[in-house]
């Protein structure tokens, strides 16, 4: 982000505050998974610039966005993005499939989050981790 611009900076805070309001994770988790920056990026390249205006039109009124015709689907790729790490819009159609973005998208999805798991494959516990019980935080309380 050394390289960012105050347009870059403005649509990143949109795109974070969108996105908090569609996932209901705060913004600071957002941007504590580092994925902020590399998603914005996908939803500018996969959809028209005046489809990522809109989406910003309805930051106060996710539910609104979700009933949405044209907007919808988007607004539930996103969702997606985050908790998922992939990228789902025309699924609909034969052929079409998710594909993940990248391994830090895996690894950062909110979904390990969601369950207080972690990414299977990618942070490894430690040698005999699966002797003793997990620790109870106040995320799995």
């Amino acid at each position: 982000m050394s390289n960012e611009t105050p347009a870059i900076r403005a649509a990143l805070k949109k795109f974070v505050n969108l996105s908090s309001a569609l996932t209901g994770y705060k913004q600071n988790e957002l941007w504590g998974t580092g994925m902020a920056e590399m998603y914005l990026d996908k939803l500018e390249h996969e959809v028209a610039p005046e489809i990522t205006a809109a989406l910003f039109q309805y930051i106060d009124d996710p539910a609104q966005l979700l009933k949405d015709a044209r907007l919808g689907p988007v607004a539930r790729a996103l969702i997606k993005l985050w908790y998922l790490g992939q990228w789902c819009v025309g699924q609909e159609k034969p052929g079409e499939a998710a594909f993940a973005i990248s391994p830090s998208a895996y690894t950062q999805s909110l979904a390990w989050r969601a369950m207080g798991g972690h990414p299977q494959g990618a942070r490894q516990q430690g040698f005999a981790s699966w002797a003793t019980p997990p620790v109870e935080t106040k995320e799995t309380e």
